[in-house]
């Protein structure tokens, strides 16, 4: 069963070659069909439905959350998620690739926290920080695994954390709860994987930097401090581990952009403690880049702004 990727035909497309057979994108209807066809087993284009479903939302705009508002439980936003987050558990790499995607697409086009719910479901997946000993033991058990098999790990990590970027939410609360975790798992796969998760992972973190706030309270409380702190070390590590791959100007130019995200905070906080420590700790990565007869100059252009714009933070003195 042939099946084009998410988004690859729109509604208004769509509506054009059905005429008045047509129903409204989002309606109830599509809804109730989708999830009773997305039961049961992984079948062959089964994907194709989950598609759809990414093409109700993407495309249906408002009317999603209309035809849905005060449904019963049958046909409701939360049950066709939770029938979703069904399929993003199952074994079949490539369904589970495109079940993770798309359901972390809809969760941010319906703006939707449900972070932890996706995380619960994916975090099995992710590497986390392990002792030598452990680094070792790990080294001698990737050797023995055959290229299909390692292959189709980089392709579910890649998109594991694809989701967890589009899925990032405004939430405070559910921000402050993961960031941290977060930054630890790309922080153990960043040095070590393909440069095609690396692009990932810098999407990735444009998206949690779009939205991600220093906590308001960061001058009177201990919690928010060591939490910034830990933040903005991370992500300093991070973005110079990103802009140090060489021959890559398409992954430098979204570190960059993240980078700028990152300054623009720190401009707005002023706080010289994480002002002077982020500094500290992006500012060699920086300077390689422009010293870098690879780097296009556009590029070298990019960084030198943000280098001076760091720079040329003033922090508060009341804000140490």
């Amino acid at each position: 069963m042939d099946c084009e990727g998410p988004g690859s035909q729109s509604h208004g497309n769509r509506r054009n070659q059905t005429g008045r057979n047509y129903k409204p994108p989002g309606s109830a209807s599509d809804w109730r069909d989708a999830g009773e066809r997305l039961g049961g087993r992984t079948w062959a284009g089964k994907e194709c439905i989950i598609r759809s479903l990414y093409d109700l939302v993407v495309y249906g705009g408002d009317n999603v959350a209309t035809n849905l508002q005060g449904k019963s439980d049958e046909v409701s936003i939360d049950s066709m998620l939770d029938a979703l987050f069904r399929e993003c558990k199952k074994e079949k790499v490539g369904y589970r690739v495109v079940a993770l995607t798309s359901t972390a697409t809809i969760l941010q086009s319906l703006k939707i926290d449900q972070f932890k719910e996706l995380y619960g479901i994916v975090c099995e997946h992710l590497p986390a920080p392990k002792e030598d000993e452990e680094k070792e033991n790990e080294k001698e058990e990737k050797e023995e695994k055959d290229k299909d098999e390692q292959d189709q790990e980089l392709q579910l990590l890649d998109a594991i954390i694809s989701a967890l970027g589009l899925a990032w939410p405004d939430n405070k609360t559910t921000q402050k709860e993961y960031i941290v975790v977060v930054l630890g798992h790309l922080e153990v796969v960043v040095g070590n994987t393909t440069r095609k998760v690396q692009g990932t992972i810098a999407t990735a973190l444009g998206h949690i930097f779009n939205k991600w706030k220093i906590p308001e309270d960061i001058n009177s409380s201990p919690v928010s401090q060591e939490l910034s702190v830990t933040v903005f070390t991370k992500t300093a590590q991070l973005l110079s581990t990103l802009l140090l791959i060489p021959k890559y100007g398409e992954l430098r130019t979204k570190t960059l952009k993240v980078l700028s995200s990152v300054v623009k905070l720190l401009v707005d906080c002023k706080r010289s403690s994480l002002v002077y420590l982020f500094r500290d700790e992006i500012s060699k990565s920086l300077d390689g880049v422009i010293k870098d007869l690879g780097s296009e100059p556009a590029i070298k252009t990019i960084a030198r702004d943000l280098k001076a714009a760091l720079n040329a933070i003033n922090p508060g003195d009341q804000m140490n």
